[in-house]
């Protein structure tokens, strides 16, 4: 590297981008930051989502998919190419030739497969997810999204312990204050929302719906339930809304580019996951533009440290609907608001102010 402190540091993005979602909002933010102070490659696992293409050509930033092939369709010399020729000798010759000072595995172990023909090169990991657990050899430092996590690694790797560092996931608060005040229709006002993918591997849909249902047997309400997302599960959570009486007051509307409207005029956001969050982003993004109350399922790492111990919102144990149907009827007739948590919610969101985290991101890379 050189000694002349006007080069810039070049920098290796492994990425596995989707159009839309935490990581990705999270990532862009982490490109505008850095882009004018470091030289920024980026290799995406498979095809750009083509916002992100328009993003790195605004920029000029280059960046290359492991996907793009010199085979169409899907064949075995495509495969071939793909796994025995591009991934172990091309992709990592290509990065040789860059030079970077350093590498960043940027979700949860993307470049494993190169890390054995780029052992000069210092590597970052980020985990942005429960259940994941790469090789800690490959990497110098690996950063885990809350102090839950971070435990968690020491815990089941010790020897590793020095190469743990907790981070949070930056948010843009102008953005998400600015977008949030686009219209929407007056129907999709004052609703309970769940904002979220429709996988229920993890994303415990089912509960939110049982719960709905039993609040409002209880009371009658009109107040709707209004599921903004896509996956692979819609159809069964659609169908499974039609069994229940409360069934034309759940309203599936679909993945939407800018949910951050539907937040701020709710009357609550529920997160209803079951397994574990890497963060929990939708619940920060509640914090900053709702209007209406956060609630989350207890479940590993995210939530409880967002909500700073469900001082800035509230807290059930996964899968209790009785508990989230309550919660439900308090919130809908005005004995739980957003205002008891308002103090706490903006000590909360401190912690994960842009320049704070990017300081911190740039502390690890400068080392």
């Amino acid at each position: 590297m050189s000694s002349n402190s006007n080069v810039k540091k070049k920098i290796v993005f492994f990425v596995s981008l989707v159009s839309f979602g935490g990581v990705e909002s999270v990532f862009s933010q982490i490109i505008l930051d850095f882009y004018k102070k470091y030289d920024i490659y980026v290799i995406q696992k498979r095809k750009f989502p083509e916002n992100f293409k328009i993003l790195f050509d605004e920029l000029n930033i280059k960046y290359l998919s492991c996907n793009s092939t010199k085979f169409r369709g899907y064949n075995i010399l495509n495969i071939l190419y793909q796994y025995w020729i591009k991934r172990p000798f091309i992709i990592p010759r290509k990065i040789r030739k860059i030079n970077p000072d350093i590498i960043i595995d940027y979700k949860n172990g993307c470049c494993e497969c190169f890390s054995k023909r780029l052992k000069k090169y210092p590597k970052i990991l980020f985990i942005h997810g429960y259940g994941i657990f790469p090789k800690i050899s490959l990497y110098d430092k690996v950063v885990l999204l809350t102090k839950a996590h971070r435990n968690e690694f020491i815990e089941l790797y010790p020897k590793y312990k020095d190469k743990f560092v907790q981070i949070y996931n930056p948010i843009d608060k102008d953005n998400i204050l600015k977008l949030s005040n686009e219209k929407i229709p007056e129907k999709f006002k004052n609703c309970f929302i769940s904002v979220s993918r429709l996988n229920e591997k993890n994303k415990d849909i089912r509960t939110l719906i049982d719960a709905y249902e039993n609040f409002v047997k209880n009371t009658k309400s009109k107040t709707k339930l209004l599921i903004i997302g896509d996956g692979k599960d819609r159809e069964s959570l659609e169908n499974y809304a039609l069994t229940k009486s409360s069934k034309k007051q759940i309203i599936f509307i679909g993945k939407k580019s800018n949910p951050f409207a539907y937040m701020k005029n709710a009357k609550a956001l529920i997160l209803s996951t079951k397994d574990g969050e890497g963060l929990g982003m939708v619940l920060l993004e509640n914090l900053i533009c709702s209007n209406g109350v956060t609630v989350s399922s207890d479940c590993k790492y995210g939530p409880r440290e967002v909500l700073l111990e469900g001082k800035c919102g509230y807290l059930f144990q996964i899968g209790d609907k009785e508990k989230l149907a309550k919660i439900l009827t308090d919130i809908d007739c005005g004995k739980i608001t957003r205002k008891q948590f308002e103090k706490n919610i903006q000590k909360s969101l401190k912690r994960f102010e842009g320049e704070t985290v990017s300081k911190q991101i740039e502390k690890l890379i400068e080392q």
